[in-house]
């Protein structure tokens, strides 16, 4: 007689997330999110800006560097708005973070003064970015660039902003609303959701690892 084997609900449940992420890879296509643009690129486009089509605005645009050691818990970057958030796992225990500024304002030095009023807070394993209230005329927005450990739990949470990570192991919260998300190369537990936006998933190999998507 034929040998047969049985099928347990959890060996079902993992081939039926694997068929499901390597559909929703190869359906969605790619998405470039501005957050994954070199430093370069990112500054060029932010300095053609002119903050709307009569060009009654000036932009001034920064990147600002910061490194620190995460204290323990998820790395977060949560509450930002009208802006990015782009993650890489690397093999080092610390935290490097690039912050790309954008500010608008009727003159180069009213745009200036309002991005002297931005501070990326690095507090242990969170990281916040604070500045003025935007208004009609005087308009800003930051963007999260960071490596951050491989092995890390990670929470994320952002508006009119892309999010994409990559390479990096854990239990995972994502969410962006009015932009893209795109993950590559993630295991572990994530939950990730967005809204108005597309999604792109690429898988690292031929099936997940952890708990799940």
């Amino acid at each position: 007689y034929p040998h047969s084997q049985s099928t347990t609900p959890s060996m079902i449940n993992k081939t039926s997330l694997v068929r499901a992420l390597i559909v929703v890879a190869v359906l969605i296509p790619p998405v470039r999110a501005t957050a994954q643009q070199s430093d370069a690129d990112w500054m060029n486009n932010c300095r053609s800006d002119r903050g709307d089509r009569f060009d009654r605005r000036d932009t001034y645009c920064e990147i600002r560097s910061a490194t620190a050691h995460p204290s323990g818990g998820a790395v977060s970057m949560e509450g930002l708005l009208n802006g990015g958030v782009s993650v890489t796992g690397w093999d080092r225990s610390d935290i490097a973070v690039r912050t790309r500024i954008r500010a608008q304002a009727r003159t180069q030095d009213e745009a200036r003064a309002i991005a002297a009023q931005i501070r990326t807070v690095i507090s242990g394993s969170t990281i916040t970015v604070d500045g003025p209230t935007n208004d009609g005329e005087n308009q800003w927005s930051a963007s999260l660039v960071a490596s951050i450990p491989m092995r890390s739990d990670l929470r994320v949470d952002t508006r009119n902003g892309p999010v994409s990570v990559s390479q990096v192991q854990g239990n995972m919260n994502l969410q962006t609303r009015n932009g893209p998300m795109a993950l590559n190369d993630l295991a572990g537990t994530v939950t990730a959701r967005t809204t108005n936006g597309p999604l792109s998933i690429s898988l690292g190999g031929s099936r997940w690892d952890g708990g799940g998507l």
